[in-house]
This record gives C-alpha cells, sequence and structure tokens, in this order.
C-alpha cells in the first residue's frame, strides 16, 4: 500500500512536490528542509497550504481583464497589468484606479500578482 502526500514551502504554502511512500515511517524522512507536508496529493496549480493554519486553500483567481477597461484596485497588493500592442510593453501597478486601453488595436494583458494568486495572459481588443 502506498501513501501519497504532499509537500509545500512552510514560508509561502507553495506546493513544491507530491510523493508516494510504502509506510508512514518513510513520510517524515522525505520531507525536505524547510518544507511541510500534508498527506493526499494536492493540484499544485489550484491549491495551497495557508502558512499560519495549515489548511489546504483553493488559490485565488485574478479576474481577467475582458474589456478595454480594468479596475486597478482589485488587484492583490503587489500586483502588476502588462500590456503589449505593437512591440510595446507598458507595466501597470495595482493601484486606485481604472486602466484604459484608448488606443485601438489587440492588447496582450498579463497579470504578475504575488503567490498565492493565479495569474491571467489574456488578449483584449480596444475598438
Amino acid at each position: 500500500m502506498n501513501l501519497t502526500f504532499s509537500c509545500y514551502d512552510i514560508a509561502t504554502g507553495e506546493i513544491t512536490a507530491v510523493k508516494s511512500v510504502a509506510n508512514e515511517s518513510e513520510v517524515v524522512l522525505n520531507v525536505p528542509e524547510g518544507r511541510g507536508h500534508v498527506m493526499g496529493e494536492l493540484d499544485r496549480y489550484s491549491q495551497y497550504v495557508d502558512p499560519a493554519t495549515q489548511a489546504v486553500l483553493a488559490r485565488p483567481v485574478i479576474a481577467p481583464m475582458t474589456g478595454s477597461s480594468y479596475d486597478l484596485s482589485t488587484l492583490p497588493t503587489g500586483s502588476v497589468i502588462v500590456t503589449d500592442e505593437v512591440g510595446v510593453s507598458t507595466e501597470v501597478p495595482a493601484q486606485d484606479d481604472m486602466l484604459e486601453l484608448i488606443d485601438p488595436g489587440t492588447y496582450q494583458v498579463r497579470s504578475h500578482s504575488p503567490f498565492p494568486a493565479i495569474d491571467f495572459d489574456v488578449e483584449v481588443i480596444a475598438p
């Protein structure tokens, strides 16, 4: 019988590995230094472990930009939005303001947020 467990970074809660061992006594031997573990297989993309409570939580998803304006105040602190149009890249930090794409065109828009947020990368057409 194999036991599956997931290792996570104790500072951030990010899942770093999913491992299987033959018995319970091998679990602790296979958890690297600076890592915690929870029994079971966690999904690195959609889950993390809250460092304070050791609870398994869903990673928050950043709502993507869908039109030519975006409320920057909805982003987590420390986030930025990057817009690319025709080789010109612009970085806008999270703030109490709106991002407005005023020039018509097709933009590649990406969010970069601190972990545990799940970022977006979308194409937006400004009329």
